[in-house]
């Protein structure tokens, strides 16, 4: 029951890979059509040959006539090979066609992913998805389907042409087609199941590759190396083992059908030997012979590229196949114009169904507002957040903006909303002109300077040597991380939202760089709604609002000094960060 799940699995892999390659059925239509005139061009070879050998064993042989011969075999061959080109052409086309349009759909497919997805999955297997996979089924699926209709139709018409010649023997060359295939049929069969490990494995090993390298800087510090070196070799010899598995059995393929292949070219020659067979004709089976075999040859070697492209087609399906976020309801509203109020009403929330997180959770919040939340790591500030982009959605309650349900809006408009500042600033590879004025399209140099002395990086900006076209690199620590983060706000100042999230926005900075932020936040914030979640109490302590969260729940809020004369969790998150302060209170 199990061999036929998989089996029906396959060619359902299969035929979904065709239907990216039916968008470009006029390229596989001229593929076709040039390889069967390629395969007729050959099949006439043979033909000619036998006419030139009975021409050279007869009475009237002269040179004059064996040059006719030779011119003949010459332009038929030439032909062959022209139409074989033409269709070696089409088919790498119709490959690179179908894999760019895989791969767009991938990608796009992933930009679409919740973040739920993109949290529990490892970056390096979907980068090897993308990539690895992608390719692994462009080299060993689609150039391979219009192959195998070649070797499909070289199979039938030289078998035709044998049979023209000579019934009998043909059939001989029949009978030993059985053993071909099933030689092939079964090493092939069992090479799938270490291919679709070796691409699990490799996407393993990717994904540890890309961890030990984008944490160099952790692993030295904390001396994990030899560790990291343990769970990479681990890693790698797996992927080891299952490759050397699966290209053994696969490379045994093309030596035995060779094998096969050869004796059923001597089992010919042997018997036009022992029943007379005249010597033309013979030398035309043996030229049919071999030029039957060797499709057989190709087709185990394509058979051995299929297994392992759909073990990579299945990875790719699985993500294909993943659940996207949401769409908008059909009566969702576009808003242009937010004020800034938002509430959220009786919010239920959790991660897993077996662990609760945030139970009840009620807040209001007017527009101007500054809310700063705090509280352990682990307490769900964050998850606030997360809940008001609809990055997740609520498992209970609503949370509404200006009165409307956030499920009610578009995301589009939703996140248009929204300015959010993170504790890491992803900058993207490109000069600082282009990572200010990703924040706006179409934005002016103007804007952009502007924007820039507004977050106050102006001056640092223009003091570097190639000023707003300096070459930055999220990967690469030619600026500091404060200047990333000023740059990063920078592109934010291009086009203000109505309501602003900053999430540990200052944790990962000198104190220095911290207040100069502060000042730019302070500002920023002016006549807008504020969410700041904190770890360094000092940068909340003009708040309209504390949250002091635990365990998912609100567990005491009110101003920086109501909260102080409580003397409770939040007096003891306080003095633990600024006891000397503290104590002259």
């Amino acid at each position: 029951m199990k061999k036929n799940q998989d089996n029906n699995s396959s060619l359902k892999v299969f035929l979904r890979l065709l239907s990216y390659s039916y968008k470009f059925k006029a390229l596989f239509f001229w593929a076709v059509i040039f390889s069967l005139i390629s395969v007729i061009f050959s099949v006439i070879g043979p033909l000619i040959v036998s006419d030139a050998v009975k021409f050279m064993t007869g009475d009237n042989f002269l040179l004059s006539g064996l040059l006719v011969y030779v011119k003949r075999l010459a332009v038929i061959y030439l032909f062959a090979a022209a139409f074989n080109y033409a269709y070696g052409l089409l088919t790498n086309i119709l490959t690179q066609n179908t894999i760019r349009n895989i791969r767009d759909e991938l990608f796009t497919k992933l930009s679409k992913m919740p973040v739920k997805f993109l949290d529990q999955n490892k970056t390096g297997v979907l980068i090897g998805n993308i990539i690895n996979d992608v390719e692994t089924v462009g080299e060993g699926m689609i150039s391979n389907i219009t192959l195998l209709f070649m070797c499909s139709a070289t199979v039938c018409v030289t078998l035709v042409s044998m049979f023209i010649l000579d019934p009998i023997i043909a059939l001989i060359v029949v009978c030993l087609t059985p053993l071909a295939l099933l030689t092939a049929y079964s090493l092939s069969k069992l090479s799938k199941r270490y291919f679709s490990q070796t691409q699990k494995n490799l996407g393993l090993l990717n994904a540890v590759s890309n961890e030990m390298i984008s944490g160099q800087k952790i692993v030295k510090a904390y001396l994990y190396e030899e560790t990291a070196k343990r769970k990479f070799a681990e890693t790698n010899d797996a992927l080891y083992s299952t490759s050397v598995k699966s290209q053994f059995l696969s490379s045994m393929v093309n030596p035995l059908v060779r094998y096969i292949g050869l004796f059923t070219y001597i089992s010919v020659g042997i018997f036009c030997v022992f029943f007379s067979v005249p010597i033309n004709i013979t030398t035309a089976f043996l030229m049919y012979s071999n030029q039957y075999a060797r499709p057989f040859t190709d087709i185990t070697s394509v058979i051995t590229q299929l297994q392992s492209a759909i073990a990579a087609a299945e990875r790719i399906f699985s993500v294909l196949n993943e659940k996207e976020d949401t769409e908008d309801r059909e009566n969702a509203v576009t808003l242009n114009n937010f004020r800034g109020d938002v509430v959220f009403d009786n919010v239920d929330f959790s991660y897993s169904e077996d662990k609760p997180l945030i139970k009840g959770f009620s807040l209001s919040v007017s527009k101007g507002q500054k809310i700063a939340i705090v509280g352990p790591t682990g307490s769900g500030k964050t998850t606030l957040v997360n809940l008001l982009m609809r990055f997740y959605d609520v498992d209970g309650g609503a949370i509404f903006l200006d009165g409307y349900n956030v499920k009610d809006i578009k995301r589009e408009s939703l996140h248009r909303a929204f300015g959010m500042v993170l504790q890491d600033a992803y900058l993207f590879t490109g000069t600082i002109k282009e990572n200010i004025a990703y924040g706006k399209e179409g934005a002016t140099e103007e804007e952009i300077i502007e924007a820039a002395k507004n977050a106050d990086c102006y001056d640092f900006v223009t003091n570097l040597k190639d000023g707003f076209d300096t070459i930055i690199s999220d990967g690469l620590m030619n600026i500091s991380k404060g200047q990333k983060q000023l740059i990063f706000i920078a592109r934010i100042m291009l086009n203000i939202p109505p309501l602003l999230i900053l999430d540990e926005a200052t944790s990962s900075i000198d104190t220095y760089i911290e207040m100069r932020i502060k000042n730019v936040f302070d500002s920023m914030m002016k006549g807008r709604t504020s969410f700041v979640v904190a770890h360094r109490l000092s940068t909340i302590l003009n708040a309209d609002l504390i949250l002091v969260m635990n365990n998912g729940n609100v567990i005491e809020k009110g101003s920086h000094k109501e909260l102080m004369d409580k003397n409770g969790f939040y007096r003891k998150l306080y003095d633990s960060q600024y006891s000397v302060s503290a104590n002259q209170q």
